[in-house]
């Protein structure tokens, strides 16, 4: 059958990226997407259980204590914080296990690195609001209008599924909750990767929003990002702390050396011939080992799984745990880290041969960094290796990774053994996995069984029009075509490829093959898989993990790199039909690609029987997305400087973060009061700072999105902030007429640059950080040392307000415009007028250096752009041509060409040294607001106040394509570093 597209002129399609979620619409809450793993309770955790009776007696009675304390001013949250191995998720199961006892427990999360939907910290709060569901009706009702309501609430950004799927569900069922304390545990928070300090932020702010008996209980290592969370918060933000590191010491030993006694005598119990329980193990012993524990569970623990090992004499193995050590130094980890040296010796002696040593490598790097659990035999075929001889391996290591039987899932017993693997290993010792090694050993151990395995149609289905949902045995088909090894292959190879880089050699690298021929033999048939598991998000973000690797790769080549972009713009397209029909990869978007670009042409043969017969586009449309959040207009837009993210300052009060790839909301700013109107990166991209009217400068960590301090000193609107050069300093211009300086690392108030008789409209740091140049409609320009804050001079001679500062590219002259129709050249150094460029007839809107330093270009209200000669001062042209006022020029980044935008609805081209007027770009009827250059020249950005931007050949004056979508004016237009993406902000 032939299916011919006609009468398709300009086919559009929109996308929403979301987590691929099959939803019932008869019963929604079943069908959210979550981790049964996580579950206090799952069958995964059966070998996990709570504290020993009489042992954490006292943290215990804290915790039952703050539970039924029914105060409305008592704390609502309670967190838990210590080192690896001190029995944080122990006694978060004994909470769990008492709560359920009660009828109390409200829901549990476990992070775990051991299975990927238990470290997803998108499934953390559907998982919740899942178990609250099953147990309160008017949780469920609410929820399900909600879900019914807008089904692709699953696949909103954090901050709004916590809103949707859990505050406002919580809320409705305050009555069917009651009184009585319900109990929400959330364990390993630190163990949920790049979003760990975002979730807390948002759990920390929850207080306010919930009903007073519902109480929630956090566990989590004090690592520094987190610790940053609960020192932004608010002195009465209502938490009550433990640290368990810090509990007395003796308590803890009594309590370890409880838990060995009890564990060890059992183990005396099953070896009577053997073992007399009433002289073994020995008080002497038990105190030993309690002194070696240096307080951490984890040791006692794995103590006791080495010394049960039934391949052995149990009095030989405590004797080996027995034997005395150096002291390597203070961590705390010293002698764990000696128990788990001596759990490896016994497993594999260090002068065993090299290669069971190899094969000992290969199977504990896979299990160490897998990030998902598997069977042997599915490791087995991810390794290529028989799994009787994995099995081997495993079972001498029973006291630090459980593993039964070859169809159970191998897991680590506790994260400080992966920790002690990768990181503690003793130097140059033959158990050291080295992670980088061995995440490239299992990259193209993906990548192989992806090329034997994969293929058009690997389900069978047949019919290519048919849905995923109307696939009736789709889950048995699943099971049969694409087993958990390959499954594991297609969600995690890219993860791996990231993470191998390290190990990548420059001169012959296998990856580079293996991914070649994976972008051009199976992309749609990864595709295809994705889909039909219910993965296809995971796409987006492991393509964009491929291209990061490729861009730090010296020899790949040319043609991957665009395999893999046009393999992401695919995946945008055409997510949503992908998502519905895994089949329509090949049916649906392949046909529609853009005629020029390289995936179409590689896989051309795909095409088959469906024809688009008009409406082709030839490339891909520069508008990638459109990110919506704000409710009022966006004043300011910025770049990261790696351009990873985007950052957005608005009339709401808010700071929005931008994945700049996806155009994902990655997390809002809330603080300020009043409108932000200004943004900016610090030159490490490590922290946003945001000035608003309402007076304060405020500090953002840009990964996490925590609100680090507020600056406050100004007495009226902060118009401008700044980063110095080296990101030390900030610099801040209000309305209140100063300028203000800052430490950017402890946030001190270092000194107000005072002077200014009128608003202080911008502020400038010169290009090597030492000076400050602040611009005021008091008619002068004002330079101020910026380490001293001393006031180094005020340039006088302006008679009108000064419109526009900028230093030239060595730092050494200061340009100004003003509203007096002149631009003025100062020394930088002594402030000295060195000269008034006389020229305009109207006041100088705009001035711009070139890059060089050699010429200076000025737009005016008169309509022209003027170039002068910035060493001579001489003037050397006018460049007329518009109609109307010249709003602002700009040099190339190579200065070879100025542009300059006007109200005349043009922007224009010219050709810097000659003056000469190479082409005009007409574009709409409401005038240019804004004009930019790409970072290689070859491209112009302008916006205007028809709602659309223009880009434009430089070279030819072409009009390349017009981006539209907002509704209203766009009055700021920027590209990104490497000039792959323009962030526009608009009205």
């Amino acid at each position: 059958m032939q299916s011919e597209m006609v009468g398709l002129p300009n086919p559009v399609i929109m996308i929403v990226v979301h987590y691929d979620w099959p939803a019932n619409t008869d019963d929604p809450v079943s069908s959210l997407p979550r981790a049964e793993g996580a579950r206090f309770n799952s069958s995964t955790r059966q070998d996990e259980s709570g504290c020993l009776e009489q042992t954490r007696v006292d943290v215990l009675r804290d915790i039952d204590q703050w539970i039924m304390d029914d105060d409305k001013d008592a704390p609502w949250m309670f967190v838990l914080q210590g080192l690896a191995g001190t029995g944080k998720s122990t006694i978060a199961h004994t909470v769990c296990k008492k709560m359920t006892e009660r009828g109390r427990l409200g829901a549990s999360f476990f992070f775990s690195r051991n299975e990927a939907s238990c470290s997803n910290p998108f499934l953390v709060f559907t998982t919740i609001a899942y178990q609250l569901a099953i147990q309160y009706p008017q949780f469920r009702n609410t929820l399900t209008k909600i879900l019914k309501s807008d089904s692709d609430i699953v696949g909103l950004n954090l901050e709004m599924q916590l809103v949707k799927l859990m505050v406002e569900p919580i809320r409705a069922a305050a009555d069917d909750i009651g009184s009585d304390p319900v109990v929400v545990v959330i364990d390993a928070v630190d163990e949920c990767g790049n979003y760990r300090a975002q979730i807390l932020s948002l759990l920390c702010a929850l207080g306010p929003k919930l009903p007073v008996s519902l109480k929630l209980f956090v566990s989590l290592r004090p690592e520094h990002d987190l610790k940053t969370v609960f020192s932004s918060q608010d002195a009465h933000w209502g938490a009550r702390s433990l640290i368990l590191h810090d509990v007395d010491a003796f308590i803890v030993r009594d309590d370890i050396e409880r838990f060995l006694r009890f564990r060890l005598s059992k183990v005396a119990a099953t070896y009577p011939e053997i073992v007399n329980p009433c002289l073994w193990p020995s008080s002497e012993a038990i105190s030993s080992l309690a002194e070696k524990s240096a307080n951490l569970f984890i040791f006692a623990a794995t103590v006791v799984k080495f010394v049960e090992d039934t391949n052995d004499d149990p009095r030989s193995q405590l004797n080996v745990v027995l034997r005395p050590t150096v002291n390597n130094g203070p961590s705390p980890y010293r002698q764990l880290d000696r128990l788990y040296q001596q759990v490896l010796e016994h497993a594999l002696p260090e002068n065993a041969d090299d290669v069971i040593f190899e094969r000992f490598r290969t199977v504990m790097g896979a299990v160490t960094l897998l990030y998902d659990t598997l069977t042997i035999f599915a490791l087995g075929r991810l390794l290529q290796m028989e799994a009787v001889k994995i099995r081997v391996v495993l079972l001498r290591l029973s006291s630090v990774i459980v593993v039964v039987d070859y169809g159970d899932e191998i897991r680590l017993i506790h994260p400080s053994f992966r920790d002690f693997m990768m990181q503690r290993c003793p130097a140059g010792s033959r158990y050291f996995i080295n992670p980088a090694n061995h995440h490239r050993q299992l990259v193209l151990m993906c990548f192989k069984l992806m090329h034997d395995y994969l293929r058009k149609d690997i389900c069978g289905i047949r019919d290519m029009w048919k849905l995923n949902v109307e696939v009736e045995d789709l889950d048995h088909r699943i099971a049969i075509s694409i087993p958990a090894h390959l499954q594991y292959a297609c969600c995690h190879w890219a993860t791996h490829l990231s993470e191998a880089i390290s190990a990548v050699n420059s001169v012959d690298d296998g990856v580079c093959d293996a991914l070649m021929l994976f972008s051009s033999l199976h992309f749609l048939h990864w595709l295809e898989v994705l889909s039909l598991t219910g993965r296809l998000a995971e796409a987006l973000p492991a393509l964009r993990h491929a291209q990061i690797w490729a861009s730090k790769t010296p020899q790949v080549s040319n043609e991957l790199c665009d395999l893999l972009y046009d393999s992401e713009r695919f995946t945008l397209e055409f997510f949503s039909p992908i998502s519905l029909g895994a089949l329509h990869v090949y049916y649906s978007a392949l046909p529609f690609t853009p005629q020029s670009q390289l995936l179409r042409q590689v896989y051309h043969y795909e095409l088959g029987c469906v024809k688009v017969l008009s409406g082709l586009p030839q490339a891909w449309n520069p508008w990638l997305f459109s990110m919506h959040g704000h409710s009022h207009w966006v004043h300011s837009v910025a770049f990261s400087p790696d351009g990873s993210c985007i950052a957005s300052g608005s009339a709401d009060n808010t700071i929005r973060i931008w994945d700049a790839k996806t155009g994902v909301h990655l997390a809002t700013l809330k603080g300020h009061s009043i409108s932000v109107y200004s943004v900016a990166f610090s030159p490490d991209g490590s922290h946003i700072a945001s000035g608003s009217g309402d007076r304060t400068v405020q500090i953002w960590d840009a990964k996490t999105g925590v609100h680090l301090t507020t600056l406050i000193g100004h007495s009226d609107w902060v118009r401008s902030v700044a980063f110095s050069p080296g990101g030390s300093y900030i610099a801040s211009g209000s309305y209140d007429k100063t300028v203000r300086i800052w430490d950017a690392r402890t946030s001190v108030h270092l000194a107000t640059l005072e002077g200014h008789s009128g608003y202080v409209y911008s502020v400038t740091f010169s290009p090597d950080g030492s000076w400050i140049a602040s611009g005021s409609d008091d008619k002068t320009v004002r330079i101020w040392d910026a380490k001293t804050s001393l006031h180094l001079t005020t340039l006088k001679g302006h008679s009108f307000l000064v419109t526009s500062v900028a230093f030239s590219p060595d730092g050494s002259h200061i340009a100004s415009g003003s509203g007096d129709r002149t631009v003025r050249i100062w020394d930088a150094k002594t402030g000295v007028h060195l000269a008034t460029l006389e020229g305009h007839s109207f006041l100088v809107t705009s001035i711009a250096f070139s890059p060089d330093g050699s010429h200076i270009a000025s737009g005016s209200g008169d309509k022209g752009v003027q170039i002068w000669d910035a060493k001579t001062r001489v003037h050397l042209a006018t460049l007329e041509g518009h109609s109307d006022w010249v709003k602002s020029v700009a040099f190339s980044p190579d200065g070879s060409h100025i542009t300059s935008a006007s109200h005349d609805q043009t922007v224009r081209i010219w050709d810097a040294k000659t003056g000469v007027h190479l082409t005009t770009l007409k574009g709409d009827s409401y005038g240019e607001t804004s004009v930019a250059f790409s970072p290689d020249g070859s491209c112009i950005a302008s916006s205007s106040g028809d709602r659309n931007v223009c880009i434009w050949d430089t070279k030819t004056g072409v009009h390349l394509t017009t981006l539209m979508g907002h509704s209203d004016q766009v009055t700021s237009v920027e590209f990104s570093p490497d000039g792959s993406h323009l962030a526009l902000g608009s009205w």
